[in-house]
């Protein structure tokens, strides 16, 4: 998840510089937020941007996404982890599925279920989603990519090695553990031209 200021002018930089076309998502009402998705087939990088203040001042998401914005927190806010395990997720981290949708541009509605976001917002910890990987999943939106991407290679994530291993379990097979302070650093792209490092 990339935090933006605007996602217009975000999904020209990302293509203009790394080759990567994002596609318009759309609105999550009750966050006060909306999103583009760079769609990378098994997985997608998501930028986000608040576009109600208001709304977003009124729930843990937007208040959070909102504090990194006013500290000039334009980047990598999150990571979230795919599961077909929610009930272990649930039981190992101690938290509840919570429903998410959110309407395409084309009217249809989208539905999936996050967790442990309690944990990426209070602790830099990633969450998890569950949600098929069908023809509605925003990583399977088609898109040609410049850059020709082939997947996410890796993700640096802060925080106490052990604990966030604890956390995440055998859903972070794509993390990487560099300690210091919680949360994403970096990520990369796998490319035939050599890795696209973000961050």
């Amino acid at each position: 998840m990339v935090l933006v200021d605007e996602l217009d002018d975000a999904a020209e930089r990302f293509e203009s510089e790394h080759g990567l076309v994002a596609i318009s998502g759309g609105r999550h009402e009750e966050l006060g937020t909306a999103n583009a998705i760079i769609p990378l087939l098994e997985s997608y990088i998501e930028l986000i941007a608040v576009i109600d203040v208001t709304v977003a001042a009124e729930n843990p998401v937007g208040t959070f996404l909102l504090q990194r914005l006013a500290a000039g927190g334009q980047g990598s806010v999150a990571v979230c982890l795919r599961t077909t395990d929610p009930a272990a997720v649930a039981e190992r981290t101690g938290s509840r599925s919570v429903p998410m949708q959110r309407a395409r541009p084309d009217g249809r509605e989208l539905q999936w279920e996050v967790l442990g976001m309690e944990g990426a917002i209070v602790h830099g910890l990633p969450f998890f989603i569950t949600w098929e990987l069908d023809a509605d999943h925003p990583a399977r939106t088609p898109a040609e990519h410049p850059s020709r991407p082939l997947g996410i290679a890796w993700v640096e994530v802060g925080g106490v090695p052990s604990r966030v291993r604890s956390w995440v379990g055998s859903d972070g097979s794509h993390l990487r553990f560099v300690g210091g302070e919680p949360g994403v650093r970096r990520f990369a792209i796998a490319a035939p031209g050599g890795e696209i490092i973000l961050s």
